[in-house]
C-alpha cells in the first residue's frame, strides 16, 4: 500500500468522475427520470470533492518533490485552468452574438463568465481561488505548517459561506483539497495505519460513508435543512467518501485505455458540457421541443468530441506561451 497514488489509476478515476458529474447535470435537464436513476442527483458533491482532493494531493506532491516548485507557479498552473475555459467562453460569446444566438454582448459575456446562467462554472472560479490560496500559503510557510493553515482557511470559508452564500455547491465539498494536501504530507503514516487490518478498516470506512450519506438525506427530509448543518455534513461526507476510495486506489491498478483518455480530458469535459446543456435549456425556454434522448446523446457526444479538440488546442497554446 505504500508509495504515492498511481497516476494512471487516478487518471482513470478522474475520467469516471467527470462522466458521473456530466450525467448528474444531464439528469436535471431530462423529464420523467426513472426513480432508480434519481440517486445520481445526490452523489455529485463527494465526487467533486475527489477532484479537489486530487488537486491538493498533486500540488503538494510536486511541492515535496521539487525544490523550486512554486517558482512561476501561478503562470504555469493557472494557465492550464484558465486557458481552456477562456477558449470555450470566447467561442460561446462569439456564437451568441454573431452566430445566431441573438444575444447582446453584455448578456453573452455574463453567460460565459458568471454562474448566474451556467451554474456549474462555479467550480472553475473556486479552483482558481484555491490555487492562488495554495501559492500564497506555501510561499511563506513550511509545508507542514502550510497544510494546517490551508485547512483552517478552508474551514473558515465553509462556515462563513454557510451564512452569506446560498449557493452551497460552492463550499459543499471543498474540504477535499486540504484533505489532499494533508494526505500527501502524512502519506507514510496514513499508509502505515491502513496496512494493518486494511479490509476491516475499509469496510468500516465505507459503512460510515453510507450511514452519513443516508443520514443527511433523512435529516433534510425531516426539516433539518439549514445551510450550516447541511454544509458541515456534506464536507464530512466528502471526507468519508474520499478516505475509502483512496484506500482502494492504493491497492488496485486500472489501465483501461478508454478511461485513461477520459481522464486526460476530464477537466475539458467539466468545462464544455454545461454550455451544451445551457443551450438545450434555452431551446426549451423558447418553446422548442427537445427530446430526452436527444439531450443525452448530443450532450455526451459533443462533449467528448469537443473536449478532445479543446485538449489539443490548449496543449499547443500553453506550449507556445511557455516557450
Amino acid at each position: 500500500m505504500g508509495g504515492r497514488l498511481d497516476r494512471t489509476t487516478t487518471n482513470c478515476c478522474k475520467g469516471i468522475a467527470a462522466m458521473i458529474i456530466m450525467l448528474h447535470h444531464i439528469s436535471f435537464r431530462v423529464s420523467n427520470l426513472p426513480v432508480y436513476v434519481k440517486p445520481i442527483w445526490y452523489i455529485a458533491f463527494p465526487i467533486v470533492g475527489f477532484f479537489f482532493f486530487m488537486s491538493g494531493y498533486g500540488l503538494t506532491c510536486g511541492l515535496l518533490q521539487k525544490k523550486n516548485y512554486l517558482q512561476g507557479f501561478l503562470s504555469k498552473r493557472l494557465l492550464n485552468i484558465i486557458a481552456p475555459y477562456f477558449i470555450v467562453a470566447i467561442i460561446w460569446i462569439g456564437l451568441e452574438i454573431i452566430g445566431g444566438g441573438g444575444q447582446t454582448p453584455v448578456k453573452a459575456i455574463a453567460e460565459a463568465f458568471t454562474i448566474r446562467y451556467i451554474q456549474p462554472l462555479w467550480f472553475i472560479w473556486v479552483i482558481i481561488a484555491a490555487y492562488i490560496m495554495f501559492y500564497a500559503v506555501f510561499r511563506h510557510t513550511e509545508i507542514n505548517v502550510g497544510g494546517y493553515w490551508f485547512t483552517s482557511i478552508t474551514i473558515a470559508y465553509i462556515l462563513i459561506s454557510a451564512f452569506v452564500n446560498p449557493r452551497d455547491e460552492m463550499y459543499a465539498s471543498i474540504i477535499g483539497m486540504p484533505l489532499g494536501i494533508l494526505w500527501a504530507v502524512y502519506e507514510r503514516k496514513i499508509d502505515s495505519y491502513f496496512e494493518i487490518y486494511f479490509l476491516r478498516k475499509e469496510i468500516v470506512a465505507i459503512a460510515a460513508f453510507v450511514i452519513l450519506f443516508i443520514g443527511r438525506l433523512v435529516l433534510s427530509v425531516a426539516g433539518f435543512d439549514n445551510h450550516l448543518l447541511q454544509s458541515v455534513l456534506r464536507n464530512i461526507i466528502t471526507i468519508a467518501f474520499i478516505v475509502p476510495l483512496v484506500g482502494l486506489l492504493k491497492n488496485v491498478r486500472i489501465q483501461n485505455r478508454f478511461l485513461i483518455w477520459l481522464g486526460t480530458i476530464s477537466y475539458e469535459i467539466y468545462i464544455i458540457h454545461p454550455f451544451i446543456l445551457y443551450f438545450f435549456e434555452k431551446e426549451t425556454a423558447e418553446g422548442k421541443r427537445v427530446g430526452n434522448l436527444e439531450i443525452v446523446l448530443w450532450t455526451i457526444g459533443l462533449t467528448l468530441l469537443l473536449s478532445s479538440v479543446l485538449k489539443v488546442v490548449q496543449d499547443n497554446l500553453v506550449r507556445k506561451v511557455r516557450s
